[in-house]
């Protein structure tokens, strides 16, 4: 399993959580390798309580093994491409994690390198997976056209979508609070806060919530708009509206960045998250809300649409402000009867990954050995 970003640098992001979720919960009796690529090579990873460690022992496959791309390892796939080629043809079968098409689909939203990086990324995935995993339907549904006809992948392959944990504790969480952190979480016992969890990105939909915010503000109400997650790309404009904003610290907050220790807290210090995004593979912090029990509204798009079974509310895709405000206003009004419903956890991700991963393992060796003896 190819750890090569997390095992680097751990950007304390959702794909960072599902990768650090699912190799944590790898049952530790499981014939499986984690891997990181150095100089064109994968070399081993030791897993420890506190984390993994890097060391210089090369990998050497054998024919029957399976090589699974956990990691959203855009450059180190492609620095890996030749090698990738002559393990397959040696009798390695590859398989691969897909969150999301998005850089594919709405280049806009994303740098001009991220987008040549995600498009050599599905290359050498189409030419050489044997199978994907995908986060939701929605992905699972787009893939065979991606990779089958706008890639030219001309092997078959599988494709399994993986039930996602709600567990933010079972993803074993970054760690570390802010020294004024408190404060932040004595502001909220103060007054109902509305939280929203993500990078500062175009297709977040921050600058909706805003706007929907100060429709609720003008007309006198006490709510507080809490936004978590770092600055990404190509919102400079809204980040400097966000700091010289009137209402930033006092009903509009934004403390940056934080660890999962700190996101649990906020979570369950919340009266509801609001999930604003304009486009998603999945919508890690939804689920994740609702794991904690909180009550979710939600842009309404089509890979959130399953969530409408377990009491999630929608707005509509192209609302505009005051409708959004009418919304979060009614939302709100019925959060205290909401009940949260049972939902997967990251051990029954990582179960069923090894599952479908063993099967074909299996029947790989199998066909290894009749190969050996010429049948």
């Amino acid at each position: 399993m190819d750890l090569s970003v997390i095992s680097q640098d751990d950007a304390g992001t959702g794909i960072q959580r599902v990768v650090r979720a699912i190799a944590t919960n790898i049952d530790e009796r499981a014939s499986v390798h984690f891997v990181y690529t150095y100089k064109r090579k994968h070399h081993l990873l030791e897993k420890g309580h506190a984390g993994f460690s890097k060391t210089t022992r090369r990998v050497e496959y054998r024919s029957g093994d399976v090589f699974f791309g956990l990691d959203f390892s855009l450059d180190a796939i492609w620095q890996m491409r030749r090698e990738f080629a002559r393990l397959r043809r040696s009798g390695v079968s590859f398989h691969y994690l897909v969150h999301d098409f998005l850089p594919l689909q709405k280049p806009d939203w994303f740098s001009a390198p991220t987008v040549l990086r995600f498009r050599n990324w599905l290359a050498i995935m189409a030419a050489t997976a044997d199978g994907f995993f995908c986060v939701s339907q929605v992905v699972a549904r787009q893939l065979p056209c991606i990779i089958g006809e706008q890639f030219g992948a001309r092997q078959p392959f599988s494709v399994n979508v993986i039930p996602m944990g709600a567990d933010l504790a079972g993803s074993k969480p970054s760690l570390g609070l802010p020294p004024a952190f408190g404060e932040l979480l004595k502001k909220m016992a103060n007054a109902p806060t509305v939280l929203v969890v993500g990078t500062i990105e175009p297709r977040k939909g921050h600058a909706d919530a805003l706007r929907a915010f100060e429709h609720l503000w003008a007309n006198g109400s006490p709510f507080q708009l809490l936004f978590v997650g770092g600055i990404g790309w190509k919102m400079d404009a809204f980040v400097e509206q966000l700091r010289v904003h009137p209402e930033m610290g006092k009903r509009l907050l934004w403390p940056g960045r934080l660890s999962d220790e700190a996101l649990d807290l906020l979570y369950s210090a919340c009266r509801g998250v609001l999930v604003p995004s304009h486009a998603e593979g999945f919508g890690l912090p939804l689920i994740e809300a609702l794991g904690h029990g909180k009550p979710v509204l939600a842009r309404n798009i089509e890979v959130f649409e399953p969530m409408t079974a377990h009491g999630v509310w929608f707005f509509a895709e192209d609302a505009e402000a005051h409708a959004i405000a009418k919304t979060i206003a009614c939302w709100l009004q019925s959060a205290a009867s909401f009940v949260a419903p049972p939902l997967a956890k990251w051990r029954d991700a990582a179960e069923f990954i090894m599952a479908r991963l063993g099967s074909i393992n299996v029947e790989q060796k199998q066909r290894s050995e009749l190969e050996s003896v010429g049948l």
